[in-house]
């Protein structure tokens, strides 16, 4: 409070002294020239002031600047990084569907040719049974053929006995049981005859 009082005493007694002084010619010329000195002291504060303004303000700049291009550089390195991602991530998706569609393709050609393949044993199988139906219709019918003639010679026999027991009328006993074995003998050679065609 003691030092508040003397500074207001000082404040008070200069604005006295300086009001004395510049009733005074020199006094006056004296405090013009103090009064010069201050106004080229704070000219060259502020002349000092603006120049380091200035200078903070390239510097700002600069630092801007830099600021400016680093983030124009960081842009540009992530959108080449994301377009080279891209572009991975496409050639990987072209690949996959190239390998997909070899795989489907190889797949159906096994198919196929499986199918060809079953669909050709199938064919010769047919082939092979109706094959052997024709060899079977052909053997069946070479033994019905030989059991045919079998039976005409069979037959043939018996009207010969027949024909021999009617000459000889009431012949012997003996001349009918012979011509009865001839029948049976006939009869048996063409049912042998028809036994080995079978075979």
């Amino acid at each position: 409070m003691k030092s508040l009082l003397w500074f207001l005493l000082g404040i008070g007694g200069g604005f006295v002294a300086a009001h004395l002084v510049n009733k005074d010619p020199r006094g006056h010329e004296l405090l013009a020239e103090v009064d010069s000195r201050i106004s080229e002291f704070t000219d060259a504060v502020g002349d000092a002031y603006r120049e380091q303004e200035s200078r903070f303000s390239e510097i700002v700049g600069g630092v801007r600047g830099a600021a400016a291009d680093a983030v124009g550089s960081v842009k540009e390195v992530a959108s080449d990084v994301v377009d080279k991602a891209k572009d991975v991530a496409s050639d990987v998706s072209d690949k996959a569907k190239d390998v997909a569609s070899d795989v489907s393709d190889k797949a159906q050609d096994v198919a196929s040719d499986a199918a060809d393949t079953a669909q050709d044993v199938a064919s010769d199988v047919a082939d092979k049974a109706e094959d052997a139906t024709d060899k079977a219709k052909d053997v069946a019918s070479d033994v019905a053929d030989k059991a045919a003639d079998a039976a005409d010679k069979a037959q043939d026999a018996a009207s010969d006995a027949h024909e021999t027991v009617k000459v000889a009328g009431e012949g012997t006993h003996d001349a009918t049981r012979e011509a009865i074995e001839h029948v049976k003998q006939a009869a048996d050679e063409a049912h042998d005859a028809a036994g080995s065609d079978k075979n």
